[in-house]
């Protein structure tokens, strides 16, 4: 495996970020009294928040405190991997075992794979799929990871209600500020378009901008891939040539492992 070509997230804060990471903590010094708070927030929390909104104190502290107010009301620190292992046990939303070639952890999403209709289940496990790629990310210093949507197999049957995708992104992107680096889109069928011109007027700029649609052309397809992912550790599915991805019980050994670094159990 090549070396991985890390970029910690805050080694390109400028003097104006570290300014207003200071201004941000002082605003916010009241919701420091929280334990469940204190133990989340940290500086590279608060200059994603920051850069989020441009640079803009106020609007990040806006933005913080929703975010406080729906962790208090989630609870998103005491979701374990037991709570969600039947409605993960297809595979349709699970964590690379190992990272890009940036160092990112790598969240595959894959609808063929659903097996659930319920919408607050769904929503649990995404949360739980993202507190632990979020805990990997800040453990390895990459801070941000990598989305790949891989829609070999999508129809309209396995597509998520709309409901559920709108309540997705809402997540991603109002509370997990700045932790998708990219997202890549595998094998969008045409079908697709229709789910896209629903969801996408709800996809802020900057998240926008980072979401890439992989050239189906062969060629082009696998040069894409080599150029984010070790193809010898990338499964064949996904253009490489390494084991499957997925094995429940390899994946739950794992999660469970997560829990106990993330939680301190």
């Amino acid at each position: 495996m090549a070396p991985v070509n890390m970029e910690p997230y805050c080694n390109y804060a400028s003097s104006a970020e570290k300014s207003g990471v200071q201004s941000l903590k002082e605003r916010i010094n009241d919701s420091l009294e929280s334990e469940a708070a204190s133990s989340w927030l940290s500086d590279i929390t608060l200059l994603r928040y920051l850069r989020a909104r441009g640079g803009d104190v106020e609007r990040a502290e806006q933005m913080l405190r929703k975010t406080f107010a729906w962790r208090s009301t989630t609870r998103p620190e005491q979701i374990r991997w037991e709570d969600v292992e039947q409605e993960s046990r297809t595979g349709k939303l699970f964590i690379l075992k190992h990272p890009d070639k940036s160092g990112r952890p790598v969240l595959v999403m894959r609808p063929r794979n659903e097996n659930s209709s319920n919408h607050d289940s769904q929503i649990r496990n995404l949360i739980f799929m993202m507190e632990t790629v979020s805990f990997l990310a800040d453990e390895s210093g990459s801070v941000q990871i990598t989305l790949l949507l891989d829609f070999e197999g999508y129809s309209l049957s396995n597509a998520p209600a709309l409901k559920t995708s709108r309540e997705t992104l809402s997540i991603l992107q109002n509370h997990y500020p700045e932790r998708m680096s990219k997202a890549l889109l595998f094998r969008a069928p045409g079908i697709f378009n229709l789910f896209w011109k629903a969801i996408s007027p709800f996809i802020d700029p900057v998240t926008y901008k980072k979401i890439h649609f992989v050239d189906k052309k062969p060629a082009k397809e696998q040069e894409i891939m080599a150029s984010h992912f070790h193809l010898d550790l990338l499964e064949p599915a996904l253009g490489g040539s390494g084991e499957p991805a997925f094995d429940l019980d390899e994946y739950g050994s794992r999660m469970r492992n997560c829990d106990t670094r993330r939680c301190g159990e």
